[in-house]
């Protein structure tokens, strides 16, 4: 069973032939008030060129009316649903048929009552038990294909719904809302503009039901007697019929609502036409609030009909109070349509479940072996780099036993004492290349480099001889970077080597001198860049360091030291 409606807003829209309407109604703590009424005339079909462009017309109608209407605060939207296809009918099953067997009892009847268009055309129904004991039920039957369109004619206005009923069950909820109505014979009349439906209820349970393809749109402007009697007389023969039936002597009370019932000469007419019967408006202002609206309706003076501006939306508001019934889930066609659309997608997932899990298996070792790959790929990367590895430390080791073997240099194992002693004279020399990055790099700003040379003890002392039979005073009279600006420069170092240092170069090992050439800006740049060398391990000791005057600007020197 269906528990109650949640507080909140309701939407109803009813699709008529005159006019799109709909009805907003807000629940609160259980209590219903009409809160607004929207509408918008629809043009007739014959002034389109098609079906098309009448249906997108109403697409249309509805958008203007949903734009009205507060659409993101409403908890739901319903729908009447009106069709000449649409078949109801009173059902009485056998009292055997146990409850749960009533539905396909109920559908077996349901397609008995398909046009013949339609007989082997899926079919949706609904239904409303209205008594257990001995069972009977109203029945409504549609084509699947029509309730579909009628879905998706509000699904391209913007519009979901959640519940569809037939304009009887909606007849229903709004008698069983009115109390003490016609007792023992009551008759409740949608006069719309297209069609007639007809309830008749006795003794407060419905008893009889038809739909009359006649309405208040064959009536001209104003309304003639003859065209209001033709119509009456349709209504009558319905009453004789039912009379003839039930035995019953004539109908009490007679109510109308919707579109037609608002004409005041149709309501006059009827007054007088079925009399004895009492002929009124269907009134729901005891069952719900209608005074928001009341400021919308003013009433006009005189006999005529009451609330002439809410009886176009009293369908709408029975098919809430039938949505708002536990019985609804029976009776709501669009939820039987979400079922069965439920249905239908579960089926083909069924059916394309084993490709599915076919796919998602091939997925799944795809994925695998592409994590394999990568990870075998990322093995063979690092068994590429150790083998690089390897194969550089095996040159390096094909090259240091290469050096090895042309240095042939016998291994002597000496004691660590012995190997701290002579660590600082067994230190390889730099190679050329050493040499010269460090010579550059120590080299100061003003200091110019023109001629690099290693050379052995023998070469290096026939230079020395060589240049100081050719200039034996020149390194004394060299000038100091100070004398452009006027102060006396520092005494230049000797030329040759002190007695000293002779006899240090004796008592030294042979080895390789390195002699260097350039010009200079004074005297501190060139004793830096050679403190520099010396420092940096390049020279052992400065054996010689000159410096050439030539007038004012750069002088050339001459820098020469032993190799460690």
């Amino acid at each position: 069973m269906k528990t109650s409606l949640a507080d909140g807003f309701y939407a109803v829209f009813d699709v008529g032939s005159y006019a799109v309407k709909a009805i907003l109604i807000e629940r609160r703590s259980g209590k219903d008030r009409v809160v607004a009424l929207e509408s918008e005339l629809v043009q007739p079909l014959g002034e389109f060129p098609g079906e098309a462009e009448f249906r997108e017309h109403l697409v249309q109608q509805l958008k203007l009316v949903a734009a009205r209407l507060p659409m993101g605060e409403i908890r739901e939207c319903l729908s009447v649903f009106n069709s000449r296809e649409l078949q109801a009918k009173l059902v009485e099953p056998p009292s055997q048929v146990p409850p749960d067997k009533l539905p396909s009892v109920l559908a077996w009847e349901a397609k008995k009552l398909l046009s013949p268009t339609y007989r082997n055309e899926p079919f949706m129904f609904g239904w409303r038990l209205l008594r257990e004991s001995p069972p009977s039920a109203i029945l409504a039957v549609i084509p699947q294909a029509i309730l579909q369109r009628h879905d998706d004619l509000y699904t391209a206005a913007g519009i979901h719904l959640t519940g569809t009923y037939a304009e009887v069950f909606g007849s229903l909820a709004l008698k069983e809302g009115s109390a003490n109505l016609g007792l023992p014979a009551l008759s409740l009349i949608n006069l719309g503009h297209a069609g007639t439906h007809l309830q008749i209820f006795a003794s407060g349970e419905l008893k009889f039901y038809r739909f009359i393809p006649s309405g208040a749109g064959d009536f001209s402007q104003p309304a003639l007697p003859g065209e209001m009697e033709g119509f009456a007389q349709k209504i009558r023969f319905s009453f004789d019929y039912f009379r003839a039936v039930s035995k019953l002597g004539h109908i009490d009370e007679l109510r109308l609502y919707g579109g037609g019932a608002t004409r005041p000469e149709f309501f006059s007419f009827a007054r007088d036409y079925f009399a004895p019967g009492k002929v009124d408006t269907l009134d729901v202002s005891n069952a719900i609030d209608i005074s928001p609206i009341l400021p919308q309706m003013a009433e006009p003076p005189g006999p005529g009909p009451r609330h002439v501006k809410l009886l176009p939306f009293l369908p709408a508001l029975g098919v809430f109070r039938a949505h708002a019934d536990p019985a609804a889930p029976a009776a709501n066609l669009q939820a039987r349509l979400h079922e069965l659309a439920w249905e239908a997608r579960m089926a083909r997932l069924t059916a394309l479940l084993p490709l599915w899990l076919g796919l998602s298996g091939a997925m799944v070792v795809t994925i695998v072996l592409l994590f394999w790959r990568i990870s075998l790929a990322d093995q063979l990367d690092q068994v590429r780099q150790k083998a690089n590895i390897t194969a550089n430390d095996l040159i390096s080791t094909r090259v240091r036993l290469t050096r090895l073997h042309q240095a042939r240099v016998p291994e002597v194992k000496l004691s660590p004492r012995d190997q701290s002693a002579l660590q600082p004279f067994l230190r390889p020399q730099r190679s050329a290349d050493e040499i010269l990055f460090l010579a550059e790099r120590k080299r100061p700003p003003g200091l110019r480099l023109t001629r690099i040379l290693i050379q052995s003890r023998s070469q290096n002392e026939d230079e020395i001889a060589e240049e100081e039979e050719a200039a034996p005073d020149q390194s004394q009279g060299a000038p100091a970077d100070g004398d452009e600006a006027g102060q006396p420069a520092p005494p230049p170092p000797p030329s040759g080597p002190s007695q000293a240092q002779e006899q240090e170069t004796i008592d030294d090992p042979g080895g390789e001198f390195l002699t260097i050439h350039g010009w200079t800006r004074g005297y501190e740049g060139l004793a830096a860049f050679a403190e520099g060398l010396v420092q940096a391990r390049v020279l052992r000791r400065i054996r010689q360091l000159r410096l050439v005057p030539k007038g004012s600007g750069d002088q050339r020197f001459i820098l020469k030291g032993e190799l460690p």
